[in-house]
Formats: C-alpha cells, sequence, structure tokens
C-alpha cells in the first residue's frame, strides 16, 4: 500500500448526517414561509380582478349563411367568365371545361401526339 492513501471507514458518521438534515429542513422551511408572506402580502394587489368571459359568437342564420355560400361557390362553378379578356383567358363551367379536355385527348389519340 502506498503511504498517505487509507481505506473508507465502514461506519458513517450519523451525527453529521442528521445535522446536514436538519439544517437542509430549516432552511426549506425558512423558503417556504418568506414565499407564503410574500404571496399574501405582495400578490393579491398584482393579480387581476377576475371577469367572466365574452359569451360565444354564434352565427344567427347558420343554414341561411351556409345555403348562400354553397349558392354563391355553385355560381361561379356553372358560368362563364372573363380572367383577362386581353390574353383571351376565360372560365368555363366545369362540365364544359371536361367536354373541352376529353375531346382534345380524343383529337391526340386520332393524330398520334404524345
Amino acid at each position: 500500500m502506498m503511504p498517505g492513501l487509507r481505506h473508507e471507514p465502514h461506519r458513517v458518521d450519523v451525527t453529521a448526517l442528521y445535522r446536514w438534515s436538519l439544517r437542509l429542513a430549516v432552511c426549506v422551511i425558512g423558503v417556504v414561509a418568506l414565499m407564503y408572506l410574500l404571496w399574501r402580502h405582495v400578490a393579491p394587489e398584482a393579480l387581476p380582478v377576475p371577469t367572466s368571459p365574452p359569451g360565444p359568437k354564434l352565427q344567427a342564420h347558420a343554414l341561411q349563411d351556409r345555403a348562400r355560400i354553397q349558392a354563391t361557390q355553385r355560381a361561379r362553378l356553372e358560368e362563364y367568365r372573363w380572367l383577362d379578356r386581353e390574353h383571351r383567358m376565360a372560365e368555363v363551367p366545369v362540365e364544359r371545361a371536361m367536354e373541352i379536355a376529353a375531346s382534345r385527348a380524343a383529337h391526340k389519340d386520332e393524330v398520334g401526339e404524345p
């Protein structure tokens, strides 16, 4: 064995452990007590007065609103209109657009274009 090196003792110093635990407990109790005192004297002044939340914003006529929106959307799908008259770009109804696309595809098949 090297000089100056010793093994750990087998026994634990219980009195030192009790002292350390007691100091820790006193510190924790002191901090909790201080926090409680601060909370009682400072917090009530800083907290806002609770108010009731505003009521929900409900639609008065939900079914009529939905029907109106759907009618507007359906009309856009079923009408012709110009997007850019100068460049000859227009919106056409969905059914008519599908017919045009199908006829163009059939024409390409007949001609043999890829």
